[in-house]
């Protein structure tokens, strides 16, 4: 395996790409995501690991790429605490395969009758356009014909090692492995998301769009602290809701262990503060907040969560809390699980946070906003911890502005304000920010608890 860091910013957080076959750093020589060192690996072999290199961050998000995606499992094993996000992009796990993968006589047909000729026609198959491959063929990867059959021949016999993915994304032009034979291979083992794209994806977009970026994350929320509590009037809102949830469900904070996964500035954690009393312990994590409550069994720790909590010891709390968060994490899935873990048997999970469909407008206007699941992932999440979903109700919630300026400023004054506009979205937005006609914002949210049993096997 090669590899090759193309974008270093001396950042703790490494993207990690999975080149294809046939493929190297080169035609993704000029990807970039702030906040984010952008490392690309090929070139595989039978028994490959990462390179040492990776060890080195803090996070990675991994992007595995068409045969990438079957050799991204078992390579990165030696990473795997510090992956936060995986994405499988263009490729399955049994990468030859009739109904899930490349079909078999396909497959042999490219390796028997590879040459230069052939070569470049798999590239335009490839890239799916003739303009996209003219673009493609400037920056074409350097490798010997030898090379490329040995690597290639691999893959006849190949298993990959088991993993959990985020998702998936199916390019509905793929040329090399059939959309329907993907859609078979990932049916009920992650969210597919499906894209017009051919079968070598604008990656860019997909760095863009599912890879947060938490430094502005922070720093937006670290400059609206002085003026949250005055105009988070939604967050405050589901904060009560999650409260009188908790009451209904008959769950006693009294004395109780709990963990509150973003406290921000306490619209939460003066409330639990005041449940749980002095035989109790309250540990609260945000991102860019500073303790909210202090006090004896009371501890803050300003950090990631998605990282921090898989440091947590196992079966040390009665309750997870979260709320306005985790809509912000690469992975909610993979945080739940670590919520379940952290849990004492019997224990509970409490979760407020926004679906697809949230601020439309935002959406409508900007074409920015983030990747959210919707409340059917949300429940699919829950059940898969096997607890009893007692609680789960989504909901709406529409602000009223007299223009979009006003709705905008509300935005910044809560620190919601994390996602970056170009293009046509910041010519729009310019042109609605000069409008004097009435704006609205319509959170969509969802809060749910879910009660473990008091005996389970982790």
């Amino acid at each position: 395996m090669e590899y090759r860091i193309i974008s270093h910013t001396e950042s703790r957080r490494l993207i990690l790409i999975f080149a294809g076959w046939a493929m190297d750093w080169r035609p993704m020589k000029n990807l970039r995501r702030p906040g984010y060192d952008v490392a690309v690996v090929w070139g595989y072999t039978p028994d490959d690991v990462v390179p040492d290199f990776a060890e080195g961050y803090d996070e990675i998000c991994l992007v595995a790429w068409s045969l990438g995606v079957a050799v991204a499992p078992a390579a990165v094993r030696c990473i795997a605490d510090k992956i936060t996000l995986a994405i499988a992009v263009n490729g399955t796990m049994t990468p030859v395969d009739d109904r899930c993968g490349i079909p078999e006589a396909i497959f042999r047909g490219t390796l028997d009758g590879l040459d230069d000729r052939n070569l470049t026609k798999f590239y335009r198959r490839v890239t799916g356009s003739r303009p996209a491959f003219d673009r493609f063929d400037v920056d074409r990867p350097v490798f010997d014909l030898d090379t490329l059959r040995r690597q290639l021949a691999m893959f006849l016999s190949y298993s990959a090692a088991a993993m959990n993915w985020d998702m998936a994304i199916i390019g509905k032009r793929d040329a090399i492995f059939p959309p329907e034979n993907m859609h078979r291979a990932w049916a009920g083992r992650t969210r597919c998301v499906d894209t017009d794209d051919a079968h070598m994806p604008d990656f860019q977009d997909i760095i863009d769009r599912y890879v947060i970026n938490k430094e502005l994350v922070q720093e937006r929320f670290s400059n609206g602290l002085r003026t949250y509590d005055s105009a988070a009037t939604v967050q405050a809102d589901m904060a009560a809701r999650m409260m009188c949830m908790l009451a209904d469900a008959g769950v006693s904070l009294a004395s109780a262990r709990v963990l509150e996964v973003g406290s921000g500035t306490g619209l939460l954690s003066r409330q639990l503060d005041s449940q749980i009393g002095p035989g109790g312990c309250l540990d609260m994590i945000d991102l860019a907040a500073c303790a909210p409550v202090e006090g004896a069994d009371r501890s803050f720790t300003r950090g990631d969560a998605e990282l921090i909590i898989r440091a947590l010891p196992s079966a040390a709390y009665d309750l997870v809390i979260s709320a306005s968060t985790v809509q912000w994490f690469h992975s909610p899935e993979r945080f739940m699980a670590e919520c379940r873990r952290v849990l004492m048997p019997g224990g509970c999970i409490a979760i407020g946070t926004y679906v697809d469909g949230n601020l439309p407008e935002v959406r409508n206007l900007t074409g920015a906003g983030l990747s959210l699941l919707s409340a059917d992932d949300w429940h699919r999440i829950a059940a898969a911890l096997g607890g009893d979903v007692a609680q789960f109700t989504p909901y709406s919630s529409t602000l009223h502005f007299s223009s979009a300026l006003e709705a905008f400023r509300h935005l910044k004054l809560t620190g919601v304000n994390s996602l970056a506009t170009t293009g046509e979205g910041a010519g729009k937005l310019r042109h609605a920010l000069r409008s004097a006609e009435p704006f609205e914002l319509t959170y969509k949210a969802l809060i749910f608890l879910i009660k473990l049993p008091i005996d389970y096997a982790r």
